[in-house]
């Protein structure tokens, strides 16, 4: 299922993983840090699009993604209870950061949206939809089950599940509902593992969840990365915008050098989310 056009809001969770808190030297939060992205920081994994600041070195945060379906029920129940319910489908994101920007203005003690906020800082995988029929404490277990990680230039930077979080799904959603309220069409990306590191414009990028095909999380990783990398477009910047490159597509050019590396052969941006079944 493709990204919506237009997100009614984009929220994102900062120190959510306190590995991650450590590596950056901050501090582990007592309740979820939430910073906004706008709708034109959002750009398809597979799409092309302009990024802002083409030139600089950004940093990958790879996360889960949570996107709000349902509206709030109009007489709750105690079936309601559970905000996690709302969530209709999840996705695999990159939120990309202007590091240096973010710690001048932590320093200044200013807000952290130039940093943030910028068009193209915001990449997401197709959205998965869950299965209607999972609800409550079976729908938060698949989610929070699920593993994901990125890769960039065919080394692996970042692992993460759910089951690592400070603060777990659930919470996080009954903190965004408190003071803003969730509605049909906001999406949630819920905090990165540590590893995060610099990423240029031409470097090579891919993503992938062990949900994509349900396989065991102990033989995931390699099925997803061989069939993955067999579908994905290559891509490569033209100017200050990503653009699909027909004549650098996987086929044209050898897969056994990915194989030999065990690593996907993908450029730029891209890879694949997770599906439920």
């Amino acid at each position: 299922m493709r990204i919506p056009a237009t997100p009614r809001a984009i929220y994102c969770i900062g120190r959510n993983y306190g590995a991650h808190a450590r590596e950056l030297g901050n501090a582990v939060p007592a309740s979820p840090v939430v910073f906004l992205k706008s709708p034109s920081a959002v750009r398809g994994l597979h799409e092309a699009g302009k990024i802002a600041y083409p030139d600089e070195t950004f940093h990958h945060e790879v996360e889960l993604v949570l996107r709000i379906g349902a509206p709030s029920p109009e007489k709750p129940t105690s079936g309601d209870s559970l905000l996690i319910n709302r969530v209709d489908a999840v996705a695999l994101g990159l939120d990309l950061t202007r590091r240096e920007v973010q710690t001048r203005l932590k320093k200044e003690g200013l807000p952290w949206t130039d940093a943030k906020s910028f068009t193209g800082s915001a990449v997401l995988s197709s959205f998965a939809e869950l299965p209607a029929s999972l609800t409550g404490q079976a729908r938060m277990d698949q989610i929070a089950g699920s593993r994901f990680t990125l890769w960039v230039n065919g080394e692996r930077r970042q692992h993460g599940t759910p089951r690592d979080m400070i603060f777990d799904l659930e919470t996080v959603l009954r903190c965004i509902q408190s003071s803003h309220g969730l509605f049909p069409g906001d999406i949630i990306f819920t905090g990165t593992p540590e590893g995060v590191g610099p990423l240029r414009v031409w470097r090579r990028c891919f993503v992938a969840s062990n949900r994509r095909t349900g396989c065991s999380r102990e033989t995931s990783s390699s099925r997803v990365r061989r069939k993955a990398s067999a579908r994905c477009a290559w891509v490569t910047r033209s100017g200050s915008s990503w653009r699909r490159d027909p004549t650098r597509s996987p086929k044209s050019r050898s897969m056994n050098q990915g194989r030999s590396e065990n690593r996907p052969g993908v450029t730029g941006p891209t890879g694949s989310g997770p599906r439920f079944s």
